[in-house]
């Protein structure tokens, strides 16, 4: 988001006249900025750092001010609690069936080695590796150009994008011999990539994505591990192919997450726009919008159901959004977002939760969340977590 984009929404947000998704927005930069990422995500000058802080304390005054409204009651008659606050999101815990709203309230003080221990969230990291092996840290390197692979610019922009640009335009597609890239986000990180077609993928973190520099055959195709989003440029004379873990996901033009993760028991993929092809094996599905795919991985077999869309695409967002899922879920999910490793000690394993809360927030937020449901405790020793009863 550019900063003449932020001040308009943070103009249109203070006035009451921001849509869900643009209010979404806006509270996602303040998490972030608020979590201590002091930059504005297209430029780092004096000028803008300053206007963010003004736009921060704005934001700020009318958000301490709305607080005492914008605290979701329980609603007990529910089957599903969806609770989408505002930057100061709680999260909802439901413990042995039982629902627990966690209102607002001060921290409590930290001893001096859990002060030493804090954890705080991913952020924009990705190594890009060329053909040959070269690779290159993005964390690191520099804004503009990087590489060069035939008429195809690699540019890094400063928020978070790699972009794949045709030098020219005209040039025939066939001419340029195919050489493939991998972009690797590592624990605690995520990145984007606009692909040479036009194509953009939002990339979770653990994950990679192989793809060529340029689109010279009669398909797209691009492998995955880990989880990504895709918004792919349409093009009938050349359909788009996502393969994951033996599982392809056909498409011509559309909106979709998959997840592939290796400590998953499944290949998902969901889809919000368009139409997709799975396929496994002998197996096919087709999927339409609010649909999700299932492939289990040692099975040919694909099963569909309707899918829970704010829970899935919450991490492009912003957001965890957990939906009566296991604390092994959950902390699966936390543990790679933040890098840690989580173990387990007594009956914890039987609690589920669910809610939403930021992305954006130190580790310790959620899990004091957790430990005021009355069930939870947590120690944390440099990057390990120890939870018990």
């Amino acid at each position: 988001m550019n900063d003449d984009k932020l001040n308009q929404l943070i103009a249109k947000y203070l006035a009451g006249q921001c849509t869900p998704f643009e209010k979404r927005e806006v509270e996602r930069w303040y998490d972030q900025y608020d979590a201590g990422d002091k930059k504005y995500r297209n430029d780092d000058t004096e000028a803008m750092q300053a206007s963010a802080e003004r736009s921060f304390e704005e934001l700020s005054k009318r958000l301490s001010l709305s607080t005492p409204t914008r605290r979701t009651q329980i609603r007990p008659t529910r089957p599903v609690i969806k609770v989408w606050l505002a930057a100061a999101s709680v999260l909802l815990i439901i413990s042995f069936g039982s629902y627990f709203l966690f209102r607002q309230h001060t921290k409590p003080q930290l001893t001096a080695n859990q002060q030493s221990s804090t954890i705080k969230p991913g952020s924009n990291k990705a190594i890009l590796t060329l053909p040959g092996g070269k690779q290159i840290n993005l964390t690191d390197a520099g804004n503009g150009v990087l590489a060069k692979a035939g008429s195809i610019s690699i540019t890094k922009s400063a928020n978070g994008q790699l972009i794949y640009t045709a030098a020219r335009q005209d040039a025939p597609a066939n001419t340029e011999k195919i050489e493939y890239n991998t972009l690797t986000t590592p624990r605690g990180g995520q990145f984007q990539v606009i692909l040479p077609d036009g194509s953009r993928v939002w990339l979770n973190s653990a994950s990679s994505i192989i793809y060529p520099t340029a689109f010279t055959g009669k398909t797209r195709a691009v492998k995955l591990q880990g989880e990504a989003y895709f918004e792919v440029a349409k093009n009938k004379q050349k359909p788009f192919i996502v393969t994951a873990n033996n599982v392809d996901v056909k498409v011509l033009g559309t909106h979709f997450n998959v997840t592939a993760y290796s400590d998953d028991a499944a290949i998902t993929t969901t889809l919000l726009e368009g139409s997709v092809r799975l396929s496994k094996g002998s197996s096919n599905a087709l999927l339409t919008p609010g649909l999700q795919g299932i492939a289990l991985h040692n099975q040919n077999n694909i099963s569909t159901q309707k899918a829970n869309i704010e829970q899935v695409m919450a991490w492009k967002e912003g957001y965890f959004v957990f939906d009566d899922l296991s604390i092994k879920e959950v902390m699966k999910i936390v543990s790679r977002w933040y890098d840690v490793e989580v173990s387990y000690r007594g009956s914890v394993e039987n609690k589920k939760f669910g809610g939403t809360i930021s992305r954006y927030k130190n580790i310790t937020e959620l899990l004091d969340n957790m430990s005021q449901s009355g069930g939870i405790h947590y120690q944390i020793e440099g990057r390990r977590i120890l939870l018990t009863n």
